[in-house]
């Protein structure tokens, strides 16, 4: 319906035929574009609505044929396109592994869903100017370095500089030298872009709503409601399909898990580190063929299982943090000298 303006303007300037086929031919990346604008201006909306963050933001009026390599349209869409898109991937799976429909019923009853997660992947890729072969090949490369790179750690912000202990600095200069190192971090690091923003920013978006109390409590509630939109409806879907069985596979994943982080404390730096790594794959297919073998569970009920346990370990996280938080927020710190619960200034000092 939108269209239906431009297919009048052709149709004015070309004709009929010739106006109906322009448009026809420029529809399916109008398609895609339109669909991914609309996701920007939708996440944007949401966001100065729940969290107040609206604002003009400078783009520079960029030339328009400027090349953007993948790790900058990965940090510019992830979080209001490229995640939504996951969790669509997701449900599209489990729907079509469920669903008892043919191949081609499932693919036409879910084909806007597919358009969806299709135009907010792929838009940013096709309408990126100048894809060759070498931009193709630099981008993956550095998007490897990206994902590979660790943020470094120990950098003490409340001395005048790096690793001075000469003496404090104004909390204006702190602020300045955290955001400097954050910045230069995201650019090398995935790891540092990902816990910025993901808790450091919800987290200085959350000091905003702290000028009464009322604001904290109505911040906080609508995390409780995007954590329960997040997960309790796969949860609920998964928990279907889990059979007691899976708490035997839960607990020899934790036992591996240990058993990893302690090789790691131990032998990381010998010579046999590699070696104990590949005896735990060795050790761990015996039990887990005979008790797949001897057990009642399907290879599809294991897996629906094993993700109950898995979104319980997001689930935790997320409130472990949220509870850490709080306790930043009303500076129920412990003072490191006296031992005593200070207050949130002076504590986290």
């Amino acid at each position: 319906v939108q269209a239906l303006p431009l297919l009048l303007e052709y149709i004015i300037h070309y004709g009929l035929v010739t106006g109906t086929l322009a448009f026809l031919a420029q529809l399916p990346f109008g398609l895609v574009f339109f669909v991914f604008h609309l996701k920007t201006k939708a996440h944007y909306f949401a966001q100065g609505l729940f969290s107040a963050q609206g604002g003009y933001k400078g783009t520079g009026r960029g030339f328009g044929l400027d090349r953007r390599g993948m790790v900058e349209v990965y940090k510019a869409y992830f979080q209001s396109h490229f995640q939504d898109a996951i969790i669509l991937i997701a449900a599209v799976i489990v729907y079509s592994i469920i669903s008892d429909e043919t191949s081609g019923a499932i693919f036409l009853r879910l084909a806007s869903i597919i358009l969806v997660i299709f135009s907010w992947l792929m838009a940013p890729v096709l309408f990126n100017p100048y894809p060759t072969r070498d931009s193709l090949y630099e981008d993956i490369r550095s998007m490897r370095d990206w994902l590979q790179t660790k943020m470094r750690k120990g950098v003490d912000f409340r001395t005048a500089n790096e690793g001075d202990a000469s003496g404090p600095k104004s909390e204006t200069e702190r602020k300045a030298q955290v955001a400097t190192w954050w910045n230069k971090q995201e650019e090398m690091s995935w790891q540092a872009w990902f816990i910025r923003n993901t808790y450091v920013d919800v987290w200085e978006t959350a000091d905003r709503w702290y000028s009464t109390p009322l604001n904290g409590v109505i911040w906080y509630a609508q995390q409780v409601l995007f954590l329960c939109w997040r997960y309790l409806p796969w949860i609920f879907l998964f928990q279907i399909y889990w059979r007691l069985d899976s708490v035997y596979y839960a607990v020899l994943a934790v036992v591996v898990f240990l058993l990893i982080k302690s090789l790691e404390f131990l032998f990381a730096s010998m010579h046999e580190y590699f070696t104990l790594m590949k005896i735990i794959p060795l050790l761990l297919i015996p039990p887990i063929l005979v008790f797949y073998h001897y057990g009642r569970m399907t290879a599809f009920q294991l897996l629906l299982s094993m993700l109950v346990y898995i979104l319980g370990i997001f689930v935790l996280i997320e409130v472990s943090l949220g509870v850490w938080n709080i306790l930043v927020k009303f500076g129920t710190f412990r003072d490191r000298k006296s031992g005593k619960w200070v207050a949130g200034s002076k504590g986290r000092k």
